[in-house]
């Protein structure tokens, strides 16, 4: 492809063999490039530019421009051969699954293109190994169903961690952390269809419509090893959504960061100018020895939903 050879699961440049590295997405440390093949697999990789193509249980896609991760295109099944052929901006699979003794519900024939205008990519897993501190960058879409790269590279990842599990070849894969979170009782996480949604004050409306719903505190791993450093300072950005018809005063929180209440009685619908609309708050030269704790103080011992925190995205950037 291009100018390197993919040597499943890796990669090397064509000309001298060396194996391609990418920038790890919590430290920037340079690790292996890497893709995977998780569950059953007997067929063989195509590619085109811009992407492979295989069989991973179902039809899989790693997309290499952009390197966004693995995405399962379910319900199908590629041949046990070679059946996926990308050529002239398609991607065409001649159905090859009629007499197998797999079972898979969708048995025919299918072409995939570019979809230029859309809003985001797809959700994927994003694939990477080694070391996840110290942390140089950390993007998280709370509750989302995947990993995706945005328009300007950052990549957002899903947390919780998308449940990606095989019993044949992998169990669990794709990139792991691990964060200490505590959601209000009766709360959590929450997904829902980002196609066609619309949401002032942003650009990204995927990243509002998915959240934590009473999330009490979140602490995360930030420089490793133990407490009592030298304090390292990162910078911090929240971002909030308060749905259709929300009322001001209703949802009123107080933001602590290390231990310090750094926005107090925040309302997302004043703060966003009206309901339905997004707003970010950013909070710079945080110092962190080890781990960064994050705390969503709420009025009252048990607020209801309509008046528990709600965080739609947590990101940390070392300055």
């Amino acid at each position: 492809v291009g100018k390197k050879v993919i040597i499943e699961p890796r990669a090397c440049e064509l000309h001298t063999g060396k194996i391609l590295t990418r920038p790890h997405p919590l430290t920037g440390k340079p690790v292996t490039w890497e893709f995977l093949r998780p569950g059953h697999c007997c067929a063989i990789t195509s590619a085109s530019a811009h992407a492979l193509f295989y069989r991973s249980f179902y039809a899989a896609i790693y997309e290499l421009t952009g390197d966004k991760g693995l995405n399962l295109f379910g319900a199908i099944r590629p041949g046990c051969w070679l059946n996926m052929v990308p050529a002239c901006g398609l991607m065409v699979m001649p159905e090859a699954s009629s007499g197998c003794t797999c079972s898979f519900p969708i048995r025919c024939s299918i072409a995939l293109a570019p979809r230029p205008d859309r809003i985001r990519g797809n959700w994927t897993v994003f694939i990477c190994h080694g070391a996840n501190t110290p942390v140089k960058h950390l993007s998280l879409n709370l509750g989302a169903p995947g990993d995706l790269r945005d328009r300007d590279g950052t990549l957002w990842l899903a947390w919780p961690r998308p449940r990606a599990y095989s019993n044949i070849g992998y169990g669990h894969y794709g990139l792991k952390f691990r964060l200490k979170d505590r959601v209000l009782p009766g709360m959590g996480y929450f997904r829902r269809d980002d196609r066609g949604k619309r949401i002032g004050g942003t650009r990204r409306p995927w990243l509002f419509t998915s959240g934590c719903l009473g999330l009490s505190s979140l602490e995360i791993p930030l420089l490793g090893g133990k407490k009592g450093g030298k304090a390292v300072s990162y910078t911090v950005r929240l971002g909030f959504h308060s749905e259709a018809g929300e009322k001001r005063g209703k949802r009123v929180f107080d933001v602590r960061i290390q231990g310090k209440v750094l926005l107090r009685r925040f309302d997302p619908v004043r703060a966003a100018g009206g309901p339905g609309r997004a707003v970010v708050r950013e909070f710079k030269k945080i110092p962190v020895e080890k781990d960064l704790l994050i705390d969503f103080l709420p009025r009252g011992r048990r607020p209801g939903p309509e008046g528990a925190p709600r965080v739609d995205f947590i990101q940390v950037l070392r300055d």
